[in-house]
């Protein structure tokens, strides 16, 4: 019973090191940390598929009110994406996180990441361009297979 009674005693103090050890969870903003899931909801919507969603899925989304809900949109939403729902992969929301990461690698400029870009915004949208052109002016991507563009960027931005 002494062992028992010793070794609870250790994994108590053991247990009350480890949280202490813990970062304080912080209020953000004003919002509790229950409500800290629900900034994970506002950044997917404002910033993961901004470029993607339709006003009418963002209305959608705005409206539920439960995490359940919003985790049930978010696995629609991509479902209904998807090129071959009945694999395991969802190839489109994977080029698609893939195109926001090459984003951010290729087109952060002046401290804003490359989503937020111009650049960032047509290379998530719709991908590599079929071409190129370089001028001392600045770039145009052309997009052959789309028929959409040119785009055209001087000083990181776009101006047609």
């Amino acid at each position: 019973m002494r062992r028992i009674l010793f070794s609870l005693g250790i994994a108590t103090l053991f247990s009350i090191s480890v949280v202490a050890q813990q970062p304080p969870r912080q209020v953000f903003n004003g919002l509790s940390p229950q409500s800290e899931s629900r900034d994970v909801y506002t950044k997917w919507l404002t910033e993961d598929v901004v470029y993607i969603i339709t006003d009418e899925e963002a209305r959608s989304f705005r409206q539920l009110k439960s995490d359940k809900e919003r985790e049930k949109f978010i696995d629609d939403f991509w479902l209904r994406r998807d090129p071959t729902p009945g694999t395991d992969r969802n190839e489109f929301r994977d080029e698609y996180y893939e195109r926001v990461a090459y984003a951010n690698q290729n087109f952060a400029v002046d401290g804003v990441h490359g989503w937020q870009t111009d650049r960032g915004l047509i290379y998530i949208r719709w991908g590599q361009p079929d071409e190129i052109q370089k001028s001392a002016s600045g770039e145009k991507w052309i997009f052959r297979r789309l028929q959409i563009g040119p785009f055209e960027f001087r000083d990181n931005k776009l101006v047609r």
